[in-house]
């Protein structure tokens, strides 16, 4: 695409683009949007170089604004220092922008203190590492006293970070009430997004290659960050559980991270369940392979937990847009319509669960069922062009507004 010719008149503020995780993912989907609409630069503390290309092919501009980001120790051991410097050198480009949407701690607590305009901070969690005790709670128990020290304090600054932003935008109702909860400020809601022409049914010749590799086989795809949330190795434990009444089942890993370690673990949980013809770890995917192996599978398979937006999942909807139906938790219903596109269980009823996958996996016309509702929910409810219209329109009611410092909560565009 392009360069826009006119100047970018707001700026998108985000901790950093080191990962290719779900929060990067996500800016980057709205981001690009929003920049065709209206001229958008992003400001970082760092940004991979493959990330960078990216938003060079869309014509944006990617600002780095330190040599250290939030992923690293030595950054959390001199935070204040840090946040001082990140502060001076978004302050010199404040003046640049007339408004800013921020995403994650600690940028939206940076734009409070730097005197930024028309400020939206766009929520798609509390920052876990501050608020979410799931999370924290499934760290090793050096790891847990850490996250514990960092948030006694510096969870005051995420929240005012918060509070004194113009507007708050989150992604679902329960991240609304957990917005509500912690940081006393009603929000609205934009929902994820789904690329439904890229994430679709496929019949191209690599997709006809997996399905000759895989012939005979009823695959079950899982994708993992090996974070304690997502709960891999419960999926692999399923797989162990129904291998008996579904002996052609095959569990498919992706991941969105690499860690050897972790993979490491899960091998050995395959092996201590005799799953080596059942179990395959397929790795860290491109984006252009990702809808080859959604399509290819039977289900999908999401075995996390967690409130808000960790409840939500991209991968479902992603499968789900594939024609591809969901089994996951219920930890959010708005994703998967149980008995209609797929099933909900509690994580703790592994008997439920092995009855699902059961089910899915051998009744052939329930499943061709699923996935046509899947699909149509995607088409019909989650779109990445309405995501970025809801950011858009939040930035114009603020600036409509007059005032900066207008608290007002924008009104639900959808």
């Amino acid at each position: 695409m392009p360069p826009v010719a006119s100047p970018p008149s707001a700026a998108w503020l985000h901790s950093h683009f080191l990962q290719w995780a779900g929060g990067t993912r996500f800016v980057y989907e709205v981001a690009r949007r929003v920049h065709r609409r209206r001229p958008l630069d992003m400001i970082v503390e760092r940004c991979a170089p493959a990330v960078r290309a990216m938003y060079d092919a869309e014509g944006m501009r990617v600002i780095e604004i330190a040599d250290r980001s939030s992923t690293s120790m030595r950054y959390w051991a001199a935070f204040p220092l840090y946040l001082r410097r990140d502060a001076r050198r978004l302050r010199g480009l404040a003046g640049d922008y007339s408004a800013f949407v921020s995403s994650m701690f600690p940028m939206n607590y940076l734009a409070s203190i730097s005197g930024v305009a028309h400020h939206l901070t766009y929520v798609m969690e509390p920052f876990a590492f501050f608020h979410d005790a799931d999370m924290i709670a499934g760290f090793p128990p050096f790891r847990r006293l850490l996250l514990r020290l960092l948030a006694s304090c510096y969870r005051r600054l995420d929240v005012r970070g918060v509070q004194d932003a113009g507007a708050i935008m989150t992604i679902n109702d329960g991240t609304a009430a957990w917005v509500r909860s912690i940081y006393g400020r009603d929000s609205t809601t934009s929902l994820l997004g789904v690329d439904a022409t890229v994430f679709a049914p496929r019949a191209d010749a690599k997709s006809e290659a997996l399905r000759r590799r895989y012939a005979g086989r009823k695959l079950v795809i899982h994708s993992t960050d090996f974070t304690p949330l997502k709960r891999t190795a419960a999926a692999i434990d399923a797989i162990a559980s129904i291998r008996e009444d579904v002996p052609a089942v095959k569990l498919l890993v992706t991941c969105s991270v690499e860690n050897p370690a972790a993979i490491a673990a899960l091998r050995q949980r395959v092996r201590e369940h005799g799953l080596g013809d059942h179990v395959e770890f397929v790795g860290h995917l491109s984006h252009e392979d990702l809808p080859c192996y959604y399509a290819l599978a039977d289900v999908s398979l999401y075995t996390g937990i967690g409130r808000g937006a960790s409840a939500a999942s991209l991968f479902v909807l992603e499968c789900m847009a594939c024609g591809t139906p969901g089994v996951r938790t219920r930890f959010t219903e708005e994703e998967v319509e149980h008995g209609v596109s797929g099933f909900l269980f509690d994580p703790e009823d592994t008997a439920a669960l092995r009855h699902l996958l059961t089910r899915i996996l051998t009744d052939d016309g329930l499943r061709a069922s699923f996935s046509h509702a899947a699909r149509a929910r995607i088409l019909a409810r989650y779109s990445w062009d309405a995501v970025a219209g809801r950011v858009l329109h939040g930035l114009d009611a603020l600036e409509a507004a007059g005032s900066p410092n207008d608290r007002s909560v924008v009104h639900d565009a959808r």
